[in-house]
């Protein structure tokens, strides 16, 4: 079975980025909801679905 990638496309510089998903979990309501971002970030800020708390997400980078 093959898994389709999506890729975040740069214009300027004509780079692509794999978008990746996470689950992250609310530390105010504790709910889990899908994160997308692309590979190319180190944090994200998003809100929550749930309660509209306003995060920031440190995202993991490989060395």
């Amino acid at each position: 079975m093959d898994k389709k990638i999506k890729y975040f496309i740069l214009d300027k510089f004509d780079y692509s980025y794999p978008i990746l998903t996470k689950d992250t979990k609310c530390s105010f309501c504790e709910n889990f909801f899908p994160i997308e971002y692309s590979s190319n970030l180190k944090t994200i800020g998003k809100e929550c679905p749930f309660c509209n708390n306003k995060m920031d997400i440190k995202l993991k980078t490989k060395p």
